[in-house]
C-alpha cells in the first residue's frame, strides 16, 4: 500500500473512530478506585458503562474466573511499573482460563495500564486481523508480536501505539492487496 492510501485512511480513522475508542479508554483514568478499575475491566465493560465489543462474545463463566483472578490480585498488578510489565503478570494469570485469549489480555490490561497512568509504548498485535493489517503493511513484527513504534511508517506516527493496534483492526479489510 503507498502512503498516500495509507494517510487517507489515517485521517479517516482519525476524523471517525479515534475520537470514540480514546474515550471508552479514558473513562478509566483516575476516575475510580484501583480495584474498581481493575474489577470493570476485568468484566469486559468499559469505563462508561457500556460492553467492551471484543470482549462480548466471551462465556461467563471465564468472566467471573478472570474476574476473581485479577480482582484478587489487584496489589500486584498496582505494583507495575509499565505497560509490558502489566500484560505479561495480567496474561500470566489468565491465560490459562477457557476462552481467554490475548484478545482479551491486551484489552484488560490496556484498560488498567490507563488507570494506572501508563500505556502501550510499542504497538501490540493481539488478534489475527491485527497480525494480517501489520503484514500487509510489512511492518516487521517480533516474536512477541509487537512492533517498535519507531520502526513504523511515517502516517502510522501520527497516532499512538494502542491507536495504530486500533486502527490496524479497524481497517485490516481496507489494507489488503487488491
Amino acid at each position: 500500500m503507498n502512503d498516500q492510501k495509507l494517510i487517507k485512511l489515517v485521517k479517516l480513522y482519525c476524523e471517525m473512530d479515534r475520537c470514540i475508542f480514546v474515550a471508552k479508554i479514558d473513562a478509566f483514568r483516575n476516575k475510580r478506585p484501583f480495584k474498581e478499575a481493575v474489577e470493570i475491566a476485568a468484566k469486559g465493560e468499559e469505563g462508561n458503562g457500556t460492553r467492551n465489543r471484543h470482549l462480548s462474545r466471551l462465556r461467563i463463566r471465564s468472566l467471573n474466573s478472570a474476574v476473581e483472578i485479577l480482582t484478587g490480585k489487584t496489589a500486584q498488578l498496582k505494583k507495575c511499573r509499565n505497560f509490558d510489565e502489566l500484560y505479561l503478570i495480567l496474561t500470566g494469570l489468565v491465560i490459562g482460563i477457557p476462552g481467554i485469549g490475548p484478545v482479551y489480555c491486551y484489552d484488560v490490561a490496556l484498560r488498567i495500564g490507563v488507570a494506572s497512568g501508563f500505556l502501550p509504548e510499542k504497538v501490540y498485535l493481539p488478534s489475527t486481523p491485527v497480525r494480517n493489517a501489520a503484514r500487509e503493511l510489512k511492518l516487521m513484527m517480533h516474536a512477541d508480536e509487537t512492533i517498535d513504534f519507531g520502526t513504523l511508517r511515517l502516517p502510522l506516527k501520527t497516532l499512538k501505539p494502542y491507536e495504530v493496534e486500533d486502527f490496524l483492526c479497524i481497517f485490516e479489510k481496507k489494507l489488503k492487496s487488491k
